[in-house]
């Protein structure tokens, strides 16, 4: 496949460049289709952005964690207990990554995010396929919408532009906390979700074109 995904932290904006000749595709994260919809939103602000840079941080020190350049002993104190619980999420379900912070995008339906993690996890001897959202906040129902369109990006995505086989089954939201105890939690309802999500899509593009909101 020849179209290209590029990503400007900045303005936090997706961008879809094909083979073509004219300029390249400005397509929608799924955290602005599911914010655009009305489904999702919170006020901007001190505390807010402190906790979303905050959480920006953490999710940088599991990266690391995964990619063995640090361990939660080599933490400071304010961060440890979380680098704890993500450990203990990756021993306790022998966790695999694949794939870590990976863009991509939804070749048909043409939105793009960044899963935090795809790979494997081993529950009673068996190995499944995942998709997990890291979080550090508090469980919010969007986040169910957020884990489906991940998914069917992620498997749509796979199938056309990887070539990895095997499709992702389960999606989880992975909450990682200062007391070194964690929550792993299933995405509930997908096709409900998904299809909630496709919603939201329409009615977000149906706002940028009539400058709503």
């Amino acid at each position: 496949m020849d179209d290209k995904l590029s990503f400007d932290e900045n303005s936090h904006r997706y961008t879809l460049a094909g083979k073509g000749f004219g300029p390249p595709l400005v397509i929608p994260s799924v955290s602005q289709v599911i914010s655009r919809a009305g489904l999702y939103g919170y006020a901007k602000n001190d505390k807010m952005v402190g906790l979303m840079n905050k959480g920006v941080h953490l999710h940088k020190v599991t990266v690391l964690i995964d990619e063995k350049m640090v361990a939660s002993t080599d933490l400071d104190e304010e961060d440890a207990g979380y680098g704890v619980s993500y450990e203990s999420f990756v021993k306790d379900f022998s966790f695999i990554p694949e794939y870590i912070e990976r863009r991509m995008y939804h070749p048909k339906f043409l939105y793009a995010g960044t899963p935090d993690r795809i790979g494997t996890i081993e529950v009673t001897g068996e190995i499944s396929r995942v998709l997990i959202d890291i979080k550090t906040g508090k469980p919010h129902p969007a986040t169910n919408l957020q884990l489906a369109a991940y998914r069917e990006m992620a498997n749509a995505w796979g199938l056309i532009v990887e070539n990895y086989g095997v499709p992702i089954g389960g999606c989880y939201a992975l909450y990682i906390q200062a007391d070194g105890d964690y929550k792993f939690i299933p995405m509930a309802d997908f096709y409900d979700n998904w299809l909630t999500f496709q919603s939201a899509l329409r009615i977000a593009r149906w706002k940028e074109k009539n400058s709503i909101g």
